[in-house]
C-alpha cells in the first residue's frame, strides 16, 4: 500500500528532516514544498500495521518533525 505523509517541521530543521527521512525504509520519495506542509513523503509498505509503525515509530521520531498527516492512497 502507498500513503502520502504530510510533514511539518521546525523551520531550521527542514533540510535535516528531509535527509533523515531519505534513509527510512519504506519511504520512497521525500520532497520539500512551499507552504503547509513543509515536506511530503511517499511511503510504500505492506499493510496498515507497517504504515502505523513507519509513521509513529520512524517518521514522528525524527528530530525536527512537529506534526504528521497521513493520506492512504486508494486504488
Amino acid at each position: 500500500m502507498e500513503a502520502y505523509v504530510f510533514i511539518r517541521a521546525t523551520a531550521n530543521k527542514i533540510p535535516a528532516v528531509q535527509a533523515a527521512l531519505r534513509d527510512v525504509p519504506g519511504i520512497k520519495r521525500v520532497n520539500p514544498v512551499w507552504g503547509v506542509p513543509d515536506i511530503i513523503a511517499l511511503a510504500e509498505v505492506s499493510d496498515l500495521g507497517a504504515l502505523r509503525d513507519l509513521v509513529l515509530n520512524r517518521v514522528q521520531r525524527v528530530e525536527g518533525v512537529t506534526e504528521t498527516d497521513t493520506h492512504i492512497v486508494i486504488e
